[in-house]
């Protein structure tokens, strides 16, 4: 198969998933019961919680230039404008693209390779599964989950254990003198080498990280903002009129991360609907009740941060076709 037609598979595949979740969230809904419930929401509770969502990305733009500080030094404002832009990225093209763009814009900003930033992400998300894994595991030993979120949470831990093992095994092995060095070589084994020097920029990366002293603040503000967006999502229930207990709140919020870190639809599109509908029926919210909040949570989160990523990409003038051009770091 050539590239074009991997393509337009991996495009047709993640639009389908999608498909498929609003399929099932959507198909069997009481139109009533989704107009009396959108009707009696508190909007100012909304506005507020959507609010919130902008703190969060303004948090993950402070801990990234803490794991940024090896490599070199990103200005506050620089940091957020690439990460606004990731997230509009991440709105619109399947597969998280938008970690690249992030990426793209720190390297061309701090005059450093794209590769050389790859580190910063590998930690930072590191830091997300871990606590994602570790709500869910608190959740579900308090409190019964949908089977679904069951499953793709333990698979979900299980892709953190195993990172986090990779991670513990890079900080502790002993660095490769020449594992950053290239050595002129005529021969097919040019591009082996190149794999090897990348990975060791990758491995000295997330060396680095853990060995500045700064990943008490890097944990802080990772949990912190994890903890802005779980407030926000309570809001949002809240301002819905969905009065559930705290713990089953956080369980529903975790349950919508969960389908948002699929790396499948942008957006999380489908996986995110699907998620929460789920966690809401099982704690006796009415499908059609739960449809209606999962679509407009969603459209709440998603529409504003990607406006402001839009203007950001735009400001950045990096074009999202010269993504494709990316194949060298």
């Amino acid at each position: 198969m050539t590239t074009s037609g991997r393509k337009y598979v991996r495009i047709a595949l993640s639009y389908g998933v999608a498909g498929v979740c609003l399929f099932w969230v959507f198909h069997d809904i009481q139109p009533h019961a989704l107009a009396a419930a959108m009707a009696h929401i508190r909007w100012w509770l909304w506005i507020l919680c959507v609010g919130l969502q902008f703190l969060a990305y303004f948090l993950v733009a402070c801990e990234w230039q803490f794991l940024l500080r090896p490599t070199g030094r990103l200005p506050l404002k620089r940091a957020t404008q690439a990460v606004f832009a990731g997230r509009f990225a991440n709105d619109v093209l399947p597969l998280q693209m938008g970690y690249l763009v992030r990426c793209v814009l720190a390297a061309r900003w701090m005059n450093a390779s794209v590769v050389s930033i790859f580190p910063s992400l590998i930690v930072e998300r590191l830091w997300d599964g871990m606590w994602l894994a570790v709500g869910i595991g608190l959740i579900a030993s308090l409190l019964p989950l949908p089977p679904d979120v069951l499953r793709a949470g333990k698979l979900f831990g299980a892709m953190v254990l195993a990172g986090t093992a990779v991670t513990v095994l890079v900080v502790l092995r002993r660095k490769d003198i020449g594992a950053g060095r290239a050595s002129p070589m005529d021969s097919p084994m040019k591009t082996i080498q190149r794999i090897r020097m990348t990975f060791g920029i990758l491995t000295g990366g997330v060396r680095d990280i853990a060995d500045s002293g700064l990943l008490v603040p890097i944990l802080v503000l990772s949990f912190l903002k994890l903890g802005v967006q779980a407030a926000a999502f309570l809001g949002f229930l809240q301002a819905y009129h969905l009065h559930l207990p705290v713990l089953a709140g956080a369980a529903v919020f975790l349950a919508g991360y969960l389908g948002t870190c699929v790396p499948s639809t942008p957006a999380g599109t489908g996986t995110f609907q699907l998620f929460v509908v789920a966690a809401l029926v099982v704690f006796g919210v009415n499908k059609s009740i739960a449809a209606g909040f999962a679509l407009l949570a969603f459209v709440s989160i998603t529409v504003p941060l990607a406006s402001a990523g839009f203007f950001a990409l735009a400001q950045s003038g990096l074009q999202l076709k010269e993504l494709r051009d990316q194949k060298r770091f």
